[in-house]
C-alpha cells in the first residue's frame, strides 16, 4: 500500500512527466519527415492519457503512480507536438496554417487557464482521486470523438470507393 504522498514524491513525478513529454516530443520531431498518419497519432495519444491518468487515480505504489506519469507525459508530447506537425501538413498555403496553429494555441491557453480553475474546487471538495477520474474520463471522452471522427472518414472513403468502381 502508498503511503502518504510528501512534496518530493509530488515533485518527482511532475518531472518524470515533463522529461517524457520532452523524450515524446523529439522523437516525433525526429521522425516528422515520415509519412505519419497524424490523425491516428493523436487518437492513441489521448486514449493512452486517459488511461494513464485513471491509472493515477487507481496506482498501489509508488512505482505504479510514476509509470503513470511518465506514460501520461509521453503521451502529452506525442499529442501536443503532433497537433504542430499536423496542422503543418494538412493546410496549405501557409496563410491558412498560420490561423489553424493560432487556433490550437489558442484552445490549449483556454485549457490551460480554466484547468487550474477548475481543479482546484474540485479537489477541494471531492478530492484529488476523483479529479483524476474526471480528468481521465474527459480524456477518453476526447478519444471516442476523435474515434468516431476516424471510423467516419473511414467509411467514406470505403463508400467512395465501392461508388468508384
Amino acid at each position: 500500500s502508498m503511503g502518504k504522498l510528501t512534496l518530493t514524491d509530488a515533485v518527482l513525478g511532475v518531472t518524470l512527466t515533463g522529461i517524457s513529454f520532452f523524450v515524446a516530443a523529439v522523437l516525433l520531431t525526429i521522425l516528422s519527415h515520415w509519412d505519419l498518419n497524424r490523425l491516428l497519432i493523436n487518437i492513441l495519444s489521448v486514449l493512452i492519457m486517459g488511461l494513464a491518468i485513471l491509472g493515477v487515480s487507481l496506482s498501489q505504489s509508488f512505482e505504479a503512480l510514476y509509470s503513470c506519469f511518465i506514460i501520461f507525459g509521453f503521451a502529452v508530447g506525442l499529442y501536443v507536438s503532433n497537433q504542430v506537425c499536423y496542422v503543418a501538413s494538412y493546410f496549405i498555403p501557409s496563410d491558412y496554417m498560420i490561423i489553424r496553429l493560432s487556433y490550437v494555441f489558442v484552445v490549449m491557453g483556454i485549457g490551460a487557464l480554466l484547468g487550474p480553475v477548475v481543479a482546484g474546487p474540485f479537489s477541494e471538495n471531492f478530492g484529488m482521486k476523483y479529479l483524476y477520474f474526471f480528468i481521465g474520463g474527459l480524456s477518453l471522452t476526447g478519444f471516442f470523438i476523435l474515434f468516431s471522427y476516424w471510423l467516419g472518414k473511414k467509411v467514406s472513403e470505403y463508400r467512395q470507393l465501392i461508388d468508384n468502381r
